[in-house]
């Protein structure tokens, strides 16, 4: 074993190596600890019950004092194993409460990546890391705006060539009479729907 793993032995927390499986078996024990009190608690308030019914019946004094200290002393009895009980519940609560804690140690511990925390715990070097990333982003930002407006500006000074595309007399012609076919269908139109409006009215 290496020397730095032997200091780091010494100083590990034992609240580190406790196991969830371990509380767990503690509050079964506690648990049923418990229930056999309780059964016991049960049996002497049957008695109790009995003693005092049988007392009650008598028709010997004697006899009832006797039932009456039997009764004294199962009481007495009665009292510890419920303080006991009461006792355990109260154990049980805590070993509960400490299992959660336990079991958020667990969780921090799954959920937490020793090369990443100490990367992210490191505030000047992850500032660093986040200002160049934002600077190449508007460096991309501003190359791709500055390749958009040369496109555009190259492009747009572009004016086609008449000789090639623009329309000929006679074709401008024709588009003429045509345009002039679709005005006379429209007025016509026009006027045969005004004809049957007023005589509708």
């Amino acid at each position: 074993m290496k020397l730095l793993d032997k200091i780091k032995g010494l100083f590990t927390n034992k609240y580190d190596k406790v196991d969830r499986k371990q509380i767990n078996n503690a509050i079964i024990d506690f648990e049923t600890k418990k229930s056999e009190y309780e059964n016991d608690l049960k049996s002497k308030e049957n008695i109790i019950a009995e003693y005092f019914s049988r007392g009650k019946k008598s028709k010997s004094l004697s006899e009832k004092k006797s039932y009456s200290q039997k009764i004294l002393v199962l009481r007495k009895q009665s009292k510890i194993i419920s303080s006991r009980v009461q006792f355990i519940n109260k154990k049980i609560q805590v070993l509960e409460d400490f299992k959660i804690a336990v079991d958020d140690r667990d969780f921090n511990r799954d959920t937490k990546n020793q090369e990443l925390e100490r990367l992210l715990s490191n505030t000047s070097g992850l500032q660093n890391f986040l200002s160049d990333i934002v600077s190449e982003k508007e460096f991309q930002d501003e190359t791709l705006s500055s390749q958009i407006n040369l496109l555009e500006d190259s492009l747009g000074s572009y004016e086609p060539n008449e000789n090639i595309y623009g329309e000929t007399e006679d074709e401008q012609s024709i588009l003429a009479m045509m345009t002039e076919d679709i005005t006379e269908t429209s007025e016509n139109e026009l006027n045969e729907e005004k004809l049957k409006d007023e005589e509708s009215l």
